[in-house]
């Protein structure tokens, strides 16, 4: 192709352009692509449907969400990047709702990052607003940005009740140490 360019560029140019160093200037620079991507977002929806509905590796189904984010939002910079933090922030990508609780229920799962989970989209939106280049950051400072939100908000929503005052009318009663006369050994 760069031939036909080349020749047509010497027919077109030889007697207006007679110096040839100029003439090479006047030629195209085409990009080629190097990477095809011919999938609509609508047929991206649906591969992401069956790697869930197949059970396919979570790690696998964030990629996925990833692509489609930058594919669906590549001329909203502020929102493909607001997306692409919010996934890879999730502590529990590709879990459903029912194994996030039984994982908390059964004490698999962390507080902190049950509570980041709930409010992921809240604390992505507060990071970004508190610092613009938020999404610039390592995954390793986002995280530690999203862990301290989190634990304010633990924080804050911690409290404790002392029973004292509402118990004055039950009796209180001494238990005096059991004394046995031999040693433990």
């Amino acid at each position: 192709m760069d031939d036909i360019y080349y020749f047509v560029n010497e027919y077109r140019y030889s007697v207006a352009v007679p110096n040839p160093q100029l003439r090479r200037e006047l030629l195209p620079e085409i990009a080629v692509p190097e990477k095809y991507d011919l999938l609509s977002t609508r047929s991206s929806f649906e591969e992401l449907k069956m790697a869930r509905d197949s059970k396919i590796n979570s790690i696998i189904i964030t990629q996925m969400e990833l692509d489609i984010a930058r594919k669906r939002f590549s001329a909203d910079e502020c929102t493909s990047d607001e997306l692409v933090a919010t996934l890879n922030l999730d502590p529990f990508p590709g879990k459903s709702m029912d194994e996030i609780t039984a994982g908390l229920t059964n004490g698999g799962i962390d507080k902190r990052d049950f509570i980041i989970w709930c409010n992921l989209n809240q604390f992505v939106k507060s990071a970004i607003a508190e610092n613009e280049e938020f999404t610039d950051l390592t995954l390793q400072e986002q995280k530690d940005i999203i862990s301290k939100m989190a634990d304010e908000m633990m924080a804050k929503n911690a409290y404790s009740i002392n029973p004292a005052p509402y118990m004055t009318n039950v009796p209180t009663e001494e238990i005096e140490p059991l004394e046995t006369g031999r040693p433990l050994a």
